[in-house]
């Protein structure tokens, strides 16, 4: 069988010798490219030579070198697959030293400001007295530490007619929207006498409201923290349409914030005063 030949000499053209001294370094880097170009040429026919002399039919070629395509090809993706575990591992134990305090493997979020409900200079003109008919009460204002803040005098509970829990004596902050998206807990200080309970409620809208559980009230001040998620969420289908409590969902905006002190809290018979101050929704430290 014939060697195989070299490949033929580069066509005449303008001897090396004579090129310019600047080019003199691309003139040996192309000259390198070529002579490697045709060394693995000339290895490829020595190879198809070998094979010939040695009886491999050429499919047997062409399927030795497809195996070998596909094991390269599955090395490379296993390798992939590794790295991608690897970086997944990585991410959900950083997120696990996080839930268990280790903060310090991402970044933490600026605790916010506490929002403060009515805040206004004068305490009455922050709340709105909302009373069924026959129920008689009124909005005063009491003083602690020297300023002044809201509170509610019940001179009357009464039912309407065929409907024995269905009085209420109401104080809403008129403030505008409160947006609670990112806090926890609510803050608030209460002092009374007559009423012995008072329950809070966030109202998103007329069907879709959120309830505390019933707060004791005392003659001293006495501050009071409630998480969020203790609030029970109720909907209703419409107006005239009966609460229901639903599963819980943390509040976002709410039109308002309102002390109920009426049906299903004190009973019908109950007079007397409450007042506020402090009220505000924060985070937990």
């Amino acid at each position: 069988m014939a060697e195989p030949q070299p490949a033929p000499p580069p066509p005449p053209g303008r001897a090396w010798a004579n090129a310019p001294a600047q080019e003199m370094d691309a003139v040996l880097d192309r000259a390198r490219r070529l002579f490697e170009r045709e060394e693995v040429s000339l290895e490829r026919r020595a190879a198809l030579a070998a094979a010939e002399e040695l009886g491999i039919p050429p499919a047997y070629l062409e399927r030795a070198a497809a195996e070998l395509h596909a094991e390269r090809a599955a090395r490379i993706r296993a390798q992939r697959r590794r790295r991608r575990l690897t970086w997944g591992t990585l991410a959900a134990l950083t997120l696990l030293a996080a839930a268990a305090g280790g903060g310090y493997l991402v970044t933490r979020e600026e605790p916010r400001p506490p929002i403060a409900v009515a805040a206004v200079a004068e305490p009455r003109e922050g709340w709105r007295l909302n009373l069924n008919a026959g129920s008689s009460a009124a909005l005063i204002t009491a003083e602690r530490d020297g300023h002044a803040v809201p509170g509610v005098r019940v001179d009357q509970f009464a039912a309407p007619a065929g409907d024995a829990e269905g009085y209420f004596v109401n104080l809403d902050s008129v403030t505008g929207p409160l947006l609670l998206r990112g806090y926890d807990q609510l803050t608030f200080a209460v002092r009374g006498s007559g009423l012995p309970l008072v329950r809070v409620y966030l109202e998103a809208s007329a069907t879709e409201r959120w309830r505390s559980p019933a707060i004791p009230v005392t003659e001293a001040w006495t501050v009071h923290t409630l998480a969020l998620d203790r609030f029970e969420r109720q909907i209703r289908d419409s107006t005239s349409a009966p609460w229901r409590t639903v599963a819980y969902r943390a509040p976002g905006r709410v039109e308002r914030l309102s002390f109920k002190l009426g049906g299903f809290i004190n009973d019908i018979t109950a007079r007397g005063e409450i007042v506020f101050d402090a009220v505000r929704v924060e985070q937990r430290r």
